[in-house]
């Protein structure tokens, strides 16, 4: 999972050798293409879903046992 900033550093020196501009034919669309691509490959995109649906699974739970005591409080 390392290689996405490693990239962005390069990217980002590329840049300022080039006068803080970035060439012609590496447009901004270009570079967002190509680390899609390069994370579709490190299957990063995968590891990112999964954290992302673990976390919505944890916001549901936090909210399930809030509502359950909340409830409880309310009724005793």
């Amino acid at each position: 999972m390392q290689r996405l900033p490693q990239l962005q550093l390069q990217r980002r020196q590329a840049g300022r050798v080039n006068g803080g501009r970035v060439d012609e034919g590496m447009k901004l669309s270009t570079i967002q293409k190509t680390t899609e691509e390069e994370c579709k490959q490190s299957g990063m995109t995968k590891e990112l879903q999964t954290l992302h649906n673990l976390l919505k699974l944890l916001v549901q739970d936090l909210t399930t046992r809030v509502k359950k005591v909340s409830i409880s409080s309310f009724l005793l």
